[in-house]
Formats: structure tokens, C-alpha cells, sequence
């Protein structure tokens, strides 16, 4: 197997699961002391060394194994969960491009937006979020009142970098040439 391929722990699982090999460097320390104390009892405390070693590499490959495979399937769960969640949200949320063609909306937008006709562009549907009013960097937002179907609404427009999105991305299907694209949100405010 490449080592480029293979996954590993990080952080503070990583930590956890080498304690039991961090505290065998302990025992080696106490059975130095104890060897100077007296040889035998050291050797047999060597020898409990070895099997404790043993015993605790062994697990640690073998639950390193199953500890990944529960990770890999929460994540997998935890993204349907966050999609659910996403797309049953009150609020109205959409996701546009730059040019303000709508990639993604959730039940309550599109409620909101239900027409005869399937608009595909923000600024058809709500003349006043037209691309001119998006943000213009990163981590910058726009906050502003729009009318739509004679009811205010408080809309806040956010720039989101496309950096770091996986090109496999389910949720969302947006084109490589983008940069980024706005994330729409509209609160009820009449």
C-alpha cells in the first residue's frame, strides 16, 4: 500500500490511541530503577514489559483498523444528517454563482419562490438581488430589506470561497471555472 494512500490519525484521537505505547517508555524507566535495585525482579518485570508491549501493539493495530472504519461511517451518516438538516431548514437558503443562476435552494425557499414558472436566476425572482449588490471578498456580507409577494424581507447575501470543496462534492454540483459562489439567506421582517 502507498503511504500517500494511507490514512492515518491526527490530533487528539491519534493521542489517545498511542497512550498505551507512551506509558510502556514509563515502565521501561521503572524497570531500569528496579534492575538496579535487584537484576531478577527486573528481569521478570522486562519480561511483563515485552507481553504488556505486545498486547498493546497489537490492539492498537487492530482497534486502529475498526476505529476508522466508525469514523469514515459517522461521516458518512453526519453528512446526510447535515444535508437533511440544510434543506429542512426554516429559513429560506439558497446558493447562487457569481452571475446569480440559483445551484441549490432548500424546502423553504423554494416555497417561497414558488411560481409557475422555475426561475433559474435570483435577480428574475427578486429584482433587487441582482449580481451588482453581491459581496465583493471573502467573509464579506451584504445585509439588506427586498419586497417579494407583497411581504419585507431582511436578505444577507455571503461570499463563500470555493477553496477546499471536494471536486466529488454531492450536495453541490458547481462548475470548476467558478471561484466562489453566495450563500442567500431571507428572514421574514413584514
Amino acid at each position: 500500500m502507498k503511504k500517500k494512500n494511507r490514512m492515518r490519525l491526527k490530533g487528539q484521537l491519534r493521542m489517545y490511541m498511542s497512550w498505551p505505547l507512551i506509558m510502556a517508555i514509563l515502565l521501561a524507566a521503572v524497570d531500569v530503577w528496579v534492575y538496579v535495585i535487584d537484576k531478577k525482579a527486573g528481569l521478570i518485570m522486562t519480561v511483563f514489559i515485552l507481553i504488556y508491549l505486545g498486547i498493546a501493539g497489537g490492539l492498537y493495530f487492530y482497534n486502529r483498523s475498526l476505529i476508522l472504519a466508525d469514523l469514515i461511517q459517522f461521516s458518512a451518516q453526519y453528512k446526510g444528517i447535515e444535508h437533511t438538516l440544510l434543506k429542512e431548514l426554516a429559513v429560506p437558503y439558497a446558493i447562487a454563482l457569481k452571475d446569480g443562476r440559483i445551484l441549490w435552494k432548500n424546502d423553504a425557499f423554494a416555497a417561497l419562490m414558488d411560481s409557475p414558472r422555475k426561475e433559474k436566476y435570483l435577480n428574475k425572482m427578486i429584482p433587487e438581488l441582482h449580481t451588482g449588490i453581491f459581496p465583493k471578498a471573502d467573509m464579506e456580507h451584504v445585509e439588506l430589506e427586498v419586497t417579494y409577494h407583497d411581504r419585507d424581507y431582511q436578505a444577507e447575501l455571503r461570499r463563500v470561497s470555493l477553496q477546499g470543496f471536494s471536486q466529488k462534492e454531492e450536495l453541490l454540483q458547481i462548475p470548476e471555472e467558478e471561484e466562489y459562489f453566495v450563500a442567500i439567506s431571507l428572514q421574514d421582517v413584514t
